[in-house]
């Protein structure tokens, strides 16, 4: 079956925003831009392999999850580890895919699916006026229908009729297109209750785009034996600090 919708039903998603979702979508690619931007010098690595990490590890997961991923795996990484025994929150040959970006390997190079490339190139440049993130939310949004991921991906649809609708609706809303996409996918998760909850709405952080790098804990790592209780019999002089560079805790006496 072919999905149809149009852009009247985007604007009519779009209507139904609220203050919080105008916000979070007008801001998230930034947000994530900056993130990235900061993992980037704290690890030491490219942003565009950064980058390209964080959406290799977004499937079926969260945001604060996919962050903890891309952490534990450049933390990984830096340390020498095998990524066998790193954990990430997605499935595995993502985890795989994210680390030759990692190594060096030139995303855009190497991939070509219009979702992921969007997702990539909407981070580097959250300015770009181009590229458009189309998943199964913004068909639903588009069809004004709720449906589940499979029945999206086992059916057909335009990807660039829908990327061009969210275009015209970002121009004249006055916004980047990332920007409108961003507003339509969290009104759209919000309306239908999707992932939502609406007792967090009092932190005005309900979509945790808010988080810095300091508050993204990597994965406890498989790859080491735990430590016996009595290698932390320390003297009552010593003091623990947290090195943000290795995620590790040092001892200063």
């Amino acid at each position: 079956m072919r999905l149809r919708g149009c852009y009247d039903n985007l604007a009519r998603v779009f209507d139904q925003a609220d203050d919080i979702d105008l916000t979070a979508g007008r801001e998230c690619f930034s947000s994530y831009h900056v993130m990235m931007q900061e993992m980037s010098s704290v690890f030491g690595y490219p942003i565009e392999s950064v980058t390209a990490a964080f959406v290799s590890l977004s499937p079926n997961t969260d945001y604060l999850k996919n962050l903890r991923s891309v952490v534990t795996l450049l933390q990984g990484h830096r340390r020498g580890l095998p990524v066998e025994g790193l954990t990430v929150s997605t499935y595995g040959h993502c985890k795989l895919r994210a680390w030759q970006y990692i190594n060096g390997l030139d995303f855009l190079s190497v991939t070509k699916g219009p979702k992921i490339t969007a997702f990539y190139k909407s981070i580097i440049n959250p300015e770009d006026p181009i590229p458009v993130v189309v998943d199964g939310h913004m068909v639903s949004a588009w069809c004004y229908r709720r449906m589940n991921m499979k029945t999206v991906a086992s059916n057909m649809f335009d990807y660039g009729a829908v990327a061009e609708d969210i275009r015209a609706l970002a121009g004249y809303r006055g916004l980047i297109p990332c920007q409108a996409q961003g507003v339509l996918w969290f009104t759209w998760k919000r309306i239908n209750q999707v992932v939502y909850k609406s007792n967090l709405d009092i932190y005005g952080d309900h979509w945790q785009l808010k988080r810095g790098l300091d508050d993204i804990k990597p994965y406890p790592d498989r790859n080491i034996l735990p430590i016996q209780q009595e290698s932390f019999s320390f003297p009552l002089t010593t003091q623990l600090t947290f090195d943000k560079l290795t995620m590790q805790a040092v001892v200063q006496r």
